[in-house]
């Protein structure tokens, strides 16, 4: 084995480690935390903010299933979603159930493109806990909105909540990476196999 190909491996592995991954925000870290979180929540590169006049979410911890915790925003307040270091980011999907009653809810998410552009999906909720996927243009998104229902005389109206958002931050954005341990495992075991390959040689 040539240095040039322990070089390309080398790199492939750093490749390796700036390429994207999916996570997932599940707000798992407020189980059994409280009723209510503030606005700007953080969880995994992400953060949430709400304009209510609250200004906190509240927390339904397994109110819908038991194994699920999720976020409501105040009647009428804008929820946003972006990377806590500004970077772009994909939408994937989410994870929309009606708060109380089974009224059928449009909830409109709207996402601000990196060249300024806006893309726009609506959703129509049912019973129970649905997942939506999102369209392809759901990518190089600086930010994306949605805005909670509207209380109705003697029911919960039109109200939703949330989890389990799934996102892909955009290349050059701060992706997960492995850690420095691994990538010098990966190192060493190349430089180990170049090693053997002269011998044989």
């Amino acid at each position: 084995m040539k240095m040039k190909h322990v070089v390309l491996g080398l790199a492939m592995v750093f490749g390796m480690a700036s390429a994207a991954h999916a996570t997932v925000i599940d707000f798992e870290p407020l189980r059994g935390t409280g009723d209510t979180v503030s606005s700007g929540y953080e969880e995994n590169g992400f953060q949430l903010v709400t304009n209510s006049s609250s200004g906190v979410f509240n927390v339904w911890d397994g109110y819908i299933v038991p194994t699920v915790t999720a976020l409501v925003s105040d009647a009428g307040g804008t929820t946003t979603l972006s990377k806590t270091d500004g970077g772009l980011f994909q939408l994937n999907s989410i994870d929309l159930a009606i708060y109380y009653y089974s009224y059928p809810i449009d909830v409109t998410f709207t996402g601000l493109l990196a060249d300024g552009d806006t893309v726009e999906q609506t959703f129509n909720l049912g019973s129970g806990l649905q997942t939506f996927l999102f369209k392809d243009d759901f990518t190089n998104l600086v930010s994306v909105s949605f805005v909670q229902g509207t209380f109705t005389a003697g029911d919960f109206g039109k109200i939703y909540q949330f989890t389990n958002i799934n996102v892909t931050p955009v290349d050059g954005s701060a992706a997960p990476v492995p850690e420095p341990a691994t990538m010098l495992l990966f190192g060493a075991g190349l430089l180990g196999l170049a090693g053997i390959s002269r011998r044989k040689n």
